[in-house]
């Protein structure tokens, strides 16, 4: 029915609330056979979450949130098909880390502003798209326009539902992007951490990147704990309007095979 693509662990550098093990585990009790972890620039968790996925019986897509520099989506999620794709990823990955201090990426995510760090550019991240699928979260049709040529049928543009307030907008300009570019849409929870009760510590993990308190973070926060590794039957309901966007997701997950 649905396979979770964009979970990220507590190896994001303060922007992921759960341990690998954790977000295996939960996905291991929910009843996945799959699950996708994409840890912010950086293959930091994959290991552990290996380990933890031989251990459970569920299997690991390997991918990971990169960082964009200039206009565009902030970051995009890449997943390894192959050994190729994971040449790949590795070569995009050292070429943003020559851009910017270890951890310090620009990003525009749970209420932080872009800041002065760059990611790498489309155009690099396009020059070593083979063996990579490649998830783009709502952004310009012209972007959108850079990363087709490269990477084809194996492009989705992401869709979530937070119940943030913010989640009529964004489904209305997914749904309108895909009809200007034909790409498919594939539904996430963009997850953050493992289980709603998770939540607290990654506000804490925000506070300690931001160097505020918790009273000083306020309207930065996540308004709720949505963003959570949600059940199957969970994510059906929630995109019951669109049930492709969740069978796509199942699409990338068999595709993308590779293992460490």
């Amino acid at each position: 029915m649905f396979v979770e693509l964009a979970a990220r662990t507590h190896f994001s550098f303060l922007r992921g609330g759960s341990s690998p093990r954790a977000l295996v585990e939960r996905a291991a009790r929910l009843g996945y056979d799959a699950i996708g972890v994409a840890d912010c620039d950086g293959l930091y968790g994959i290991v552990r979450a290996l380990e933890a996925a031989d251990e459970l019986g569920v299997r690991l897509v390997v991918g990971c949130e990169i960082a964009i520099d200039g206009e565009g989506p902030a970051s995009l999620w890449l997943h390894v098909a192959n050994a190729t794709g994971y040449r790949n990823l590795c070569r995009i990955l050292t070429d943003s880390h020559a851009r910017h201090p270890k951890g310090k990426a620009r990003r525009e995510d749970e209420g932080v502003a872009r800041n002065q760090f760059a990611g790498i550019p489309l155009d690099q991240v396009c020059a070593c798209a083979e063996g990579l699928w490649c998830l783009v979260p709502p952004t310009t049709a012209s972007s959108i326009a850079k990363l087709e040529p490269a990477f084809g049928e194996r492009l989705s543009i992401a869709a979530w539902r937070h119940l943030d307030g913010e989640d009529d907008v964004r489904i209305a300009l997914v749904e309108q992007l895909s009809r200007e570019t034909g790409v498919a849409v594939c539904a996430t929870n963009r997850v953050l951490f493992a289980d709603p009760a998770d939540k607290p510590m990654l506000d804490v993990l925000h506070c300690i990147r931001e160097g505020v308190t918790l009273d000083e973070a306020g309207r930065a926060l996540l308004p709720n704990a949505e963003a959570h590794l949600r059940s199957r039957a969970a994510m059906v309901a929630l995109f019951a309007d669109h049930p492709d966007w969740l069978a796509r997701s199942i699409v990338v997950a068999d595709a993308c095979r590779f293992s460490m």
